[in-house]
């Protein structure tokens, strides 16, 4: 019975992190390119609006990634250490992306258009992209 829930919570967060990482990658090709050539009042209205929906989006699947991580990691003995902490890393790094580096600079962002903070935020993004697939492939041949 254990190894069937901490099957169920490894697909989840594979699942999460997965769609995480395919969030980032519809910003990085589709949002902040539309973003760049907005004009100023159109940007700030538009900017607002995707906000809100990617926090949305990005917070119940950021939660159920790290529900199931931990969950997880209570119920299995099985994987290493290494893997483990390899594992909670990139989490904490994530969390810390996100909601230290990211939200700060969409906070300068609601106010009005920098080119800057714009570049900033696309530079994090690949980032972001990295650590998710990172961990969608340490999940999948580890824990998957």
């Amino acid at each position: 019975m254990i190894k069937i829930i901490s099957d169920i919570l490894s697909q989840l967060s594979l699942i999460a992190s997965t769609m995480l990482a395919a969030i980032c990658w519809f910003n990085q090709f589709i949002i902040y390119p539309e973003l760049r050539e907005m004009n100023e009042k159109n940007f700030i209205n538009l900017h607002k609006r995707i906000t809100k929906a990617m926090f949305t989006l990005f917070l119940p699947l950021m939660m159920i990634e790290t529900f199931s991580f931990f969950s997880m990691l209570r119920l299995e003995n099985d994987h290493t250490p290494n893997e483990w902490l390899l594992s909670a890393f990139l989490l904490i790094i994530l969390w810390i992306v996100n909601f230290v580096l990211v939200l700060r600079i969409h906070t300068k962002l609601d106010g009005e258009k920098h080119e800057k903070l714009l570049n900033e935020l696309s530079i994090l993004n690949w980032f972001r992209i990295f650590l998710w697939i990172s961990k969608s492939v340490i999940f999948y041949f580890y824990f998957g």
